[in-house]
């Protein structure tokens, strides 16, 4: 159809979903949202079953950014004949398939609407990815895209003419995300006490559109939210904070080639008592939630082999709490307790009598440092060079966790004409278990 040619329909193959649904797709490109539809029937496992456990009959959906229209084909569904879906999508192609799917699946609760949202009523200019035909964006993210004029309205005022209220929003722009929030400031808050939000979160395509993660942070607080992470490979949703949320915020925008983002939820009405949902609350041997989410699937388990210097940083060992930052030579103790976990891979669980070696440095006087393992003492020892045998199957379980205690921790200020205020004691550089 956008290539000139009639497109093909596609059944959607969504579990759970009773009445049938099909699409229209882009018949030559779009490497991702038109290709996964035509081949597998569904887009956005996930987000999809959030929206088939969360919709209600009569609810308001807005979907901004609604490019070929699959969530607001599902949404109008899910609402009903009784409820209402606003579908907003600027990109000209898109926006003739997501009519012409409106049309094809019957969908007379649902209204188009061929604009971007933003702050203010105003003229622009969409520059597209004519590969993946969900990437447009209001920045020239690469050069040489070709530019689309387009109109960009007012959320709020265009909204609230027919809908004071709204149940739930959807938005996905490419780093728009604050100006659409900005201009849907005043629907959100008539909105907030039962609304969910869903924001496709990306730090870097939020920076390249001269806005930021903490900006968008800035403009959903002032209301009673609860937040989630979607965690894909948990298939559930992750409870997290403002706070959080802005630490893996400024963590990913730290490398300016990131292309990472997360789905982020945002509930005024409560969600946590819907059964269909699976809120993952167990961190297992991560900390908390942020920790979880990103190191779940980063950390490796360790056969025991020579960890040393900057490796002490590598994929193989998690250092949650009394360290000091990384040093090319490895980690000062911080504070009187530091503490170590591992995943003890099948061969290191499956040795007889493993034996745990340390080698480091003291600040000040060495002294005898409090070894323990799982909780239990193994005995106080000189970790300049100790070798330290541990208990038969203290390795077995799915993590373990290595405590270090410090007597006498010191200053460097107090000793020297150093400004070093932290509290040091024994500096690791290198840990190992033969």
């Amino acid at each position: 159809m956008t290539e000139g040619k009639p497109a093909a329909v596609h059944p959607l193959r969504i579990p759970g979903l009773a009445s049938a649904l099909a699409m229209q797709v882009h018949a030559m490109t779009d490497v991702h949202v038109s290709a996964e539809i035509a081949a597998t029937g569904i887009w956005e496992s996930q987000e999809t079953q959030f929206l088939l456990d969360t919709l209600r009959p009569g609810d308001v959906f807005v979907d901004v950014g609604a490019n070929i229209g699959y969530f607001t084909l599902l949404a109008s569904r899910l609402v009903g004949p009784g409820g209402a879906v606003l579908a907003f999508e600027p990109e000209a192609a898109n926006f003739a398939l997501l009519e012409a799917n409106s049309q094809l699946n019957g969908c007379d609760n649902v209204r188009c609407f061929q604009v971007a949202l933003g702050e203010e009523n105003a003229c622009g200019t969409l520059y597209l990815n004519e590969l993946n035909r969900g990437d447009h964006s209001l920045y020239p993210a690469q050069q040489g895209r070709a530019g689309q004029g387009i109109s960009i309205v007012n959320g709020s005022k265009l909204i609230a003419a027919t809908h004071p209220r709204v149940n739930c929003i959807k938005i996905d722009t490419q780093g728009a995300e604050c100006d659409v929030v900005r201009g849907l400031q005043d629907l959100i808050a008539a909105s907030a006490d039962d609304l969910i939000m869903i924001i496709e979160f990306s730090p870097m395509h939020l920076v390249n559109a001269g806005t930021s993660g903490r900006t968008l942070l800035e403009l959903l607080a002032g209301h009673d939210w609860d937040m989630y992470l979607m965690d894909a490979d948990a298939n559930g949703l992750l409870p997290v904070t403002a706070r959080q949320v802005r630490s893996l915020n400024d963590l990913t925008e730290q490398d300016p080639k990131s292309e990472g983002f997360f789905n982020l939820v945002v509930a005024g009405r409560s969600i946590r008592d819907i059964p269909a949902i699976h809120f993952v609350r167990d961190w297992g041997m991560f900390d908390n939630a942020l920790e979880y989410y990103l190191l779940k699937g980063r950390l490796q388990a360790w056969d025991g082999r020579v960890q040393a210097g900057t490796g002490l940083e590598a994929r193989r060992l998690y250092m949650p709490s009394g360290w000091a930052f990384p040093e090319d030579w490895g980690r000062w103790s911080l504070g009187r307790r530091s503490c170590l976990k591992f995943i003890p891979s099948p061969s290191l669980a499956a040795r007889a009598v493993p034996e745990l070696h340390i080698r480091g440095r003291y600040f000040g006087p060495a002294e005898a440092t409090g070894v323990y393992l799982g909780g239990v003492l193994l005995g106080n020892f000189d970790l300049s060079d100790a070798r330290i045998p541990l208990p038969p199957g203290s390795l077995a379980g799915s993590h373990a966790v290595l405590e270090l205690a410090h007597e006498q921790p010191l200053r460097p200020c107090d000793v020297s004409a150093s400004g070093d205020q932290r509290e040091i004691k024994f500096g690791l550089e290198s840990i190992a278990i033969g």
